[in-house]
């Protein structure tokens, strides 16, 4: 049970991540 929610509260993670990836890139480039 605790590896299946571990496993789901991690692809939300990696989903918030690729989201959040292209407004870090932009604050980083300027």
């Amino acid at each position: 049970m605790m590896g299946v929610q571990f496993g789901i509260s991690r692809s939300k993670a990696c989903e918030s991540v690729h989201k959040l990836m292209p407004i870090l890139h932009k604050t980083l480039v300027r």
